[in-house]
């Protein structure tokens, strides 16, 4: 718990969950249309991860505010595979995990957050 609320502080959240908003999941999708169109496709998929990682975690908080966990911690480990260097994504599964009782989850993916993450407060958002 300890460990959970120190990766919050870290990046500057309270105790609720830090949405994409629907803006930013067009902006990555229209990015990626973009890097397409113009041939830098190496750069077009890096950006269709994100979108995709993004979609599934807001579904995977979705299910988490449903008390799902069964549903919601196989689409984080999903989107976490797409974009592993997202600390929203990290963070958001911790909380998830722990207001779900998975406590040794929470646990382990708020050390990995301080580990990826708390040197790099400017890099947050």
């Amino acid at each position: 718990m300890l460990l959970l609320l120190y990766a919050m502080a870290v990046e500057g959240q309270t105790g609720s969950h830090k949405a994409v908003s629907s803006s930013s999941l067009q902006q990555n999708f229209n990015d990626a249309q973009q890097l397409q169109q113009t041939g830098r496709l190496t750069e077009a998929a890096e950006q269709y991860r994100r979108f995709l990682a993004d979609a599934l975690g807001e579904l995977a908080m979705g299910y988490g505010v449903a008390r799902d966990y069964a549903k919601a911690a196989p689409l984080f480990d999903e989107a976490l595979a797409l974009h592993p260097n997202s600390p929203s994504l990290l963070l958001n599964y911790a909380q998830t995990a722990l207001t779900s009782g998975d406590l040794d989850r929470a646990k382990a993916l708020a050390t990995e957050f301080i580990q990826k993450f708390s040197h790099d407060r400017e890099n947050l958002a």
